[in-house]
């Protein structure tokens, strides 16, 4: 993600977490804009963010991952927000798909975490639900680095 983006990567992430006219506090405008600037920052625990773009520029998902900083060798991929109009053509995989590529190239050892509603997109990636939320309708999903080599040969 570059500078340039972080207007629409903003807006867009709001979007996706508003329901019925109310955004949950952690997605406020000026909160989602601080995490997604805190990108930019070169350190170990910084965030990282990816966007998908069309051919004629415009933004149409933004995702984002990062090592977890008191949890060794664990992963979080967080502030995954596909446009509605994109939806169901693949971008939300494919963001996922890149993820797990740049995580790996890192790193051989570890986890993966995501927190989701969208269950059997990560079963299909090699993840296991660990945990439900009743009240939030999210799974907990973890992958073994490891996996990530045995997923792709299969």
């Amino acid at each position: 993600m570059q500078a340039m983006d972080l207007p629409d990567a903003t807006t867009l992430t709001v979007e996706n977490f508003t329901i019925d006219g109310t955004t949950l506090g952690q997605y406020a405008a000026t909160r989602v804009r601080e995490r997604l600037a805190s990108s930019f920052r070169h350190h170990e625990y910084a965030p990282r963010f990816i966007v998908a773009v069309k051919e004629d520029g415009e933004l149409i998902g933004v995702a984002g991952w990062g090592k977890l900083e008191f949890a060794s060798r664990t992963w979080g991929l967080f502030l995954s927000s596909v446009s509605r109009d994109y939806r169901g053509q693949g971008v939300g995989t494919a963001l996922v798909q890149e993820r797990l590529r740049r995580i790996k190239q890192e790193t051989q050892k570890g986890r993966i975490l995501v927190s989701t509603k969208h269950r059997k997109r990560f079963e299909k990636l090699g993840f296991r639900s660990v945990d439900y939320d009743e009240e939030l309708s999210l799974h907990l999903m973890l992958k073994n680095l490891d996996a990530l080599r045995s997923h792709r040969a299969s």
